[in-house]
């Protein structure tokens, strides 16, 4: 290869990555109370024994949380739960556990 096909071939993978990145799917309007579960969490009384954490899930369709929580053997369990809002469905909720669903 000579250097100016080398030169045109670097040229050609720049363009190629240099392609748009695709639009994430616009937010249903009933995702936006999702909002208000982003966060740390706890309950009154056991802030040493639970704690819940809430993000956007990416795109922002979805929250995703995470829970921890010690349990009266003194062992830790587990959650994970997903908020979710289907304009064709409604409000959804999905979670398992380290105990099972």
């Amino acid at each position: 290869m000579n250097r100016a096909q080398a030169m045109l071939l670097l040229m050609l993978s720049g363009s190629v990555m240099a392609t748009e990145t695709p639009r994430p799917p616009e937010r249903p309007a009933g995702s936006a109370p999702f909002e208000n579960f982003v966060g740390r969490w706890t309950t009154a009384g056991r802030e040493k024994e639970f704690l819940e954490t809430c993000e956007w899930y990416q795109g922002k369709l979805h929250v995703a949380c995470n829970s921890v929580s010690r349990r009266a053997d003194g062992s830790k369990g587990h959650s994970m739960s997903m908020l979710s809002y289907v304009p064709s469905v409604g409000y959804a909720h999905s979670g398992i556990g380290s105990k099972g669903p």
